[in-house]
Parts: structure tokens; sequence; C-alpha cells
């Protein structure tokens, strides 16, 4: 009922901007799965993507890599590195 053309559009460019997000951060395998469910490093990654949704202009993080091991916090740093590389 409430339901327009223009909010179904925007639905719609949610749910794209999302599958690109999850694309982007190797999380599309797990999509369909709790955040609370997956493994340490890939809920830090998808909690950077749940951050970067939003469109902030300045992304901080505080200790980002803590509790990763040695491979995850590398992974982690070139992921971050991208960010920087892709938005700014």
């Amino acid at each position: 009922m409430l339901h327009s053309a223009a909010s179904g559009r925007a639905e719609a460019a949610i749910g794209e901007r999302t599958r690109e997000l999850l694309r982007d951060f190797r999380l599309e395998p797990v999509a369909e799965r709790l955040a609370g469910e997956l493994p340490y490093g890939e809920q830090r990654r998808l909690e950077i993507a749940r951050a970067l949704a939003t469109g902030p202009r300045l992304l901080l993080l505080d200790e980002p890599a803590a509790g990763l091991n040695s491979t995850e916090s590398e992974e982690l740093m070139d992921l971050i590195r991208w960010i920087r590389d892709r938005y700014g």
C-alpha cells in the first residue's frame, strides 16, 4: 500500500550497493549467514563494509587488527589500503 515507485527504486539501489560491497569485501559466499556465525576476520570485514555502506566522508578504525592472527592482519591492512585507494 505504501510502496511507491520511488521507494522501489531506492530499495533496488540499496540492494545493488549491498551486493557491490559484499563482492568487494569477498563476503558473497557468506551473505546469508548471521554475522555472529562468521569467523572473526570476516566479521571485521563485514563491520568495515557496513560502515562504508553509509557513505562516510571519513572512516575511523580503532585497533582494526586487534584479535587477528598475522595472516588476517596483513589481509586487513591490504583491505585498508584498497579502501584508501578506492574511496580516497
